[in-house]
């Protein structure tokens, strides 16, 4: 099979599944990651960044349904900030959701982690930073409920805007 009947092939698959509205979704996207990567931080340089996709659906496979006692989930990332003097740094978990809220499956095992993580703090080196839910909010985000610019999102993302205490509005179950 040649490049162009490939091709063919893999798109009838995709439209087969998704319809051709979800296929060319699925390109836009791609477009944009591919896109995104040539000015950001990313591991998507090559064309394996899907991988990891391929993999959650193969475990996913693997698993019983959700009714049975198993969940999978997964947190869309974790940023590490450090320095030469403390190679550890802190970290913060981000959860990127383009509608309203988690799923009750979501909720309740990201509430876990994010209860659990809060306290087991080493010593007083406060690492952990919290559980935080993102969405798109007309040209803004919502962080936790607080509306914030793009601007305001990323000091927030590198640690130079912080919740107070008082405010901050986490997660918990």
């Amino acid at each position: 099979m040649n490049n162009e009947e490939e091709e063919e092939e893999l798109r009838n698959r995709i439209i087969k599944i998704y319809g051709y509205n979800g296929y060319l979704k699925i390109l836009r996207y791609i477009v944009e990651i591919a896109e995104l990567t040539k000015v950001t931080n990313t591991n998507a340089y090559s064309p394996h960044f899907l991988a990891t996709f391929k993999q959650r659906a193969y475990v996913s496979s693997l698993l019983p349904e959700g009714s049975k006692g198993y969940v999978l989930e997964d947190i869309d990332l974790m940023i590490v900030r450090w320095n030469i003097n403390d190679r550890l740094g802190t970290f913060k978990l981000i959860e990127f959701k383009s509608g309203y809220k988690l799923s009750k499956a979501q909720y309740l095992a990201h509430g876990l982690i994010d209860r659990m993580l809060r306290r087991t703090q080493e010593s007083d080196r406060y690492r952990y930073e919290g559980y935080y839910l993102i969405r798109p909010y007309n040209n803004d985000f919502l962080v936790n409920d607080w509306l914030l610019t793009k601007d305001e999102l990323q000091a927030f993302l590198l640690g130079k805007l912080e919740f107070r205490k008082e405010e901050d509005r986490t997660l918990s179950v």
